[in-house]
């Protein structure tokens, strides 16, 4: 027989039932946030029919040229 944390499907009842958060560590962070804010995807189309997608911050993005895997030409 498996172990059952009750104390965490009480917490999941609470909220379903008063709509409320628990009071608990914070999950991701402020840092985690902003960083996943400034985070631009872009997909990337090559002559040769290749696709990519590129998930970077938009600083970095910006005036960037990237070699396609399948056939080595610069996209941009």
């Amino acid at each position: 027989m498996t172990k059952r944390d009750w104390s965490r499907n009480a917490d999941r009842q609470r909220i379903a039932r008063h709509g409320a958060e628990s009071i608990g560590r914070p999950r991701g962070g402020a840092r985690k946030e902003a960083a996943a804010a400034e985070m631009v995807t872009k997909i990337l189309r090559c002559p040769c029919g290749h696709r990519g997608k590129v998930e970077l911050p938009a600083s970095m993005l910006a005036g960037r040229k990237f070699r396609c895997s399948k056939c080595n030409r610069r996209i941009g």
